[in-house]
């Protein structure tokens, strides 16, 4: 999906979640070809900051090596706890840890 179109078409639907549901904790796969612009940083951090807002503490990033150092470097994530790895079950194994 390129920028425009997830900006018009994914992000109201993510913004809809957020308020509708109790999200503690997201999950995002990231499968971008191309290197990220100063724009695609921007959605990335509204999206965290947004994510943050709504009550969300939790959020990891599945990526390759080069954009998950990216993300992690370059975005203000607010309060959450953000876990970038390159492994979809890593990932998923950390959201659903909970320290309380």
């Amino acid at each position: 999906m390129d920028l425009e179109a997830f900006e018009t078409e994914a992000y109201p639907v993510y913004e809809d979640l957020l308020a509708e549901r109790d999200v503690e904790t997201l999950v995002t796969v990231v499968e971008l070809e191309e290197p990220f612009t100063r724009e695609a940083f921007e959605v990335w951090e509204r999206a965290a900051l947004k994510a943050s807002d709504a009550g969300v503490d939790r959020w990891a990033l599945v990526a390759d090596g080069a954009k998950a150092l990216s993300l992690r470097g370059q975005i203000d994530v607010g309060d959450l706890d953000v876990c970038t790895t390159e492994e979809r079950t890593e990932a998923f194994a950390w959201a659903e840890t909970r320290e309380e």
